[in-house]
This record gives C-alpha cells, sequence and structure tokens, in this order.
C-alpha cells in the first residue's frame, strides 16, 4: 500500500481508516469493525440529537432513518472509509454538546483522524 523509492516512502491512502481496521486485525476479526463502526455511528447520532432536542422520541426517529437509509447500509458492510470518516466527524462534533475543557482536546483529535481518513471532506467540515 506503498511506494518506496530511493529517497524517501509515498504512502497512496490516508492512515486513519487502516488504523481503524487494524484493530479488527490485532484481535483476529477484522469483518467485525465495519459493523461495529456503523452502531457506535447510530449511537452517537442518537446521543447528539438527544442532547440538542431533549427528546427521546427525535433521538430514536434519527436513528431510525439513519437506519433505513441505503447508504448507510451499504457503507457498514463494506471496508471503505464513509463509515469511518462519519464516525470521527461525530465523535469531533459531540464535545461540544457536553461543555468541558478536556473534552474539547478531542474535538481536535478526531479532526486529525478525519483528516487522515477523509482529507475533502475534513476540509468542508473545517471551513463550516
Amino acid at each position: 500500500w506503498f511506494t518506496l523509492t530511493d529517497r524517501f516512502m509515498f504512502v497512496f491512502y490516508p492512515l486513519g481508516h487502516p488504523l481503524v481496521l487494524s484493530i479488527g486485525e490485532l484481535l483476529g476479526h477484522m469483518e467485525y469493525i465495519p459493523p461495529l463502526v456503523g452502531s457506535a455511528v447510530l449511537l452517537l447520532i442518537y446521543l447528539i440529537v438527544y442532547q440538542s432536542t431533549r427528546s427521546y422520541m427525535f433521538g430514536v426517529l434519527a436513528m431510525i432513518i439513519c437506519l433505513a437509509s441505503p447508504f448507510y447500509q451499504t457503507q457498514t458492510i463494506d471496508y471503505m472509509s464513509h463509515n469511518t470518516a462519519s464516525l470521527f466527524l461525530l465523535l469531533s462534533i459531540l464535545p461540544l454538546f457536553f461543555p468541558h475543557s478536556a473534552l474539547l482536546l478531542l474535538t481536535g483529535f478526531f479532526q486529525g483522524m478525519l483528516l487522515n481518513t477523509r482529507p475533502l471532506t475534513f476540509i468542508i467540515t473545517f471551513l463550516l
């Protein structure tokens, strides 16, 4: 997944998503990582919607809408980086709903992981 020349090593793909997949490789079950990431995305969607509306109904409704989405369903069964990028994006937004100065450091960390997963997605979210 890299090219070695006489001066440097060039990596074709950003390292954020392979780092997440490597957790499954270390445990011997890499096929479980995309569904687990998708489950974490659903949980984070519920937490963010509940925290912003204080309504269980809207939190569950947001989870159902996400779960019914064909895009979400196809991303939780393959090894592409879309679901991992959405996980990092939601994790970087989450500390904004639970204000604590130490948690705000996590926003920067997860934005950096988003940059190392899908750089164009990071640029758009950073500009917004």
